[in-house]
């Protein structure tokens, strides 16, 4: 996760608070299993929210998933919704455990990145999801394998 501050910091982001619901995660359980977590954020830098200061960020509903889409007014009556399109990267903390995790990550930041904000997340997100669709890609197919394996017990 320290990597992952350091990319944002070094970027300069900051979180561009939320109305409404805080939380944007749950893991569906109930009663006293149930929690609630804030994992996602909309990040910006200083000169987006130059761009946009009448910005407001809230939280949709859960849907069919266990993460709330993030709506982000620009302005009254104009509004941008970040919904489902192509597989993205999502960064995930047992990435952090991976023993090359490190080397990806500090390769990446020692390149001679001469482009702005977005396209230098692009880049990143494209390394990441390079590196981690080399390392567990099988996951999936291994996690179903022995779900199916335990209900035939």
């Amino acid at each position: 996760m320290s990597a992952f501050r350091t990319v944002i910091n070094s970027c300069m982001l900051s979180d561009l608070n939320c109305t409404g619901d805080l939380f944007t995660w749950c893991n569906r359980r109930k009663n006293n299993d149930i929690i609630f977590e804030r994992l996602d954020r909309f990040l910006c830098n200083n000169d987006w929210q130059l761009l946009y200061p009448a910005a407001e960020v809230s939280h949709l509903d859960f849907y069919s998933s266990d993460h709330r889409l993030i709506s982000v007014s620009l302005k009254k009556g104009c509004e941008v919704l970040f919904k489902k399109g192509p597989k993205r990267f999502m960064f995930e903390h047992k990435c952090m455990l991976e023993e090359d995790f490190h080397q990806v990550m500090n390769q990446w930041m020692h390149n001679d990145i001469n482009v702005d904000l977005p396209n230098a997340l692009f880049q990143f997100s494209g390394v990441m999801k390079n590196w981690a669709g080399s390392r567990f890609s099988d996951l999936s197919r291994k996690i179903e394998f022995f779900r199916k394996e335990l209900n035939g017990l």
